[in-house]
C-alpha cells in the first residue's frame, strides 16, 4: 500500500489536473502543484478555504465570484460546501479559464477536490448551464439570510434516503410537523397571546 501511495503522490504532482484534500476544519492539508499555482497558494502554506477565497477574491484572482458582499457570499457558500458525499460543477477562473471541479466528502468531513481545464471545450450551452446552476442555487438558499434553506434540507435528506444502505444507518429524521412546531413564532394571530 505504501509504494502505491508513494506512486499517487508522484503521478498528482506531475499532472495538470488540480488536486487537493481538506481536512474536516476546511484546512488545505494536501494540494499538488497545478492546483497550487491556479490558488496562488505557497509550497508549505496550509490555509483555510475560506481565508484563501478572501486573499484571492481581494486580489482579484483565483475562482471568478460575483457579489457586492464577499462575506455574505462566503457564508451562502459555506452552508452547503461539504454537505453532500459528492458533487461536481463548472467554476471558472479570474484568468479566463474554465474548470469542471468534483468534491467528494467522507462522513469525517474531509474532502478531496479535483478539476479538470474544460476550457477548450466547446462554450456552446455554457451560459444556459451556469444560469441552471445560479437558479438551482437560488431556489435552496434563503433569500433573507443567504443560507441553505429548508428546500436544501430537505433535497438532501431525499437523496440520503433514496440510497438503501444509508437509509438503514440514518439515526436522525426530521418530521414536517416537528419542524414547523419549532419553527412557528410565540405569537400569531391563530394562536393570540398564548406561549408557545
Amino acid at each position: 500500500m505504501d509504494e502505491i501511495f508513494e506512486q499517487l503522490l508522484h503521478l498528482s504532482a506531475r499532472t495538470e489536473t488540480l488536486i487537493a484534500v481538506y481536512d474536516g476544519h476546511d484546512r488545505l492539508r494536501y494540494a499538488n502543484s497545478a492546483f497550487r499555482s491556479v490558488y496562488f497558494i505557497e509550497p508549505d502554506e496550509t490555509p483555510l478555504w475560506p481565508d484563501l477565497m478572501r486573499r484571492n477574491f481581494e486580489l482579484q484572482r483565483g475562482t471568478v465570484i460575483q457579489t457586492s458582499n464577499f462575506d455574505e457570499w462566503l457564508r451562502a457558500t459555506q452552508s452547503r460546501r461539504g454537505k453532500i458525499g459528492y458533487r461536481a460543477f463548472e467554476t471558472d477562473l479570474c484568468d479566463g479559464r474554465w474548470f469542471w471541479m468534483t468534491e467528494a466528502v467522507q462522513k469525517n468531513g474531509w474532502m478531496l477536490c479535483i478539476a479538470s481545464d474544460i476550457t477548450s471545450m466547446r462554450a456552446r450551452g455554457r451560459t444556459v448551464r451556469q444560469d441552471r446552476d445560479q437558479a438551482i442555487k437560488a431556489s435552496y438558499t434563503d433569500e433573507l439570510t443567504g443560507v441553505a434553506n429548508r428546500r436544501f434540507v430537505m433535497a438532501r435528506r431525499r437523496h440520503a434516503g433514496s440510497r438503501p444502505a444509508r437509509r438503514q444507518r440514518m439515526s436522525c429524521r426530521l418530521r414536517h410537523r416537528q419542524f414547523q412546531t419549532h419553527q412557528r413564532p410565540a405569537w400569531s394571530p391563530r394562536r393570540g397571546c398564548r406561549p408557545a
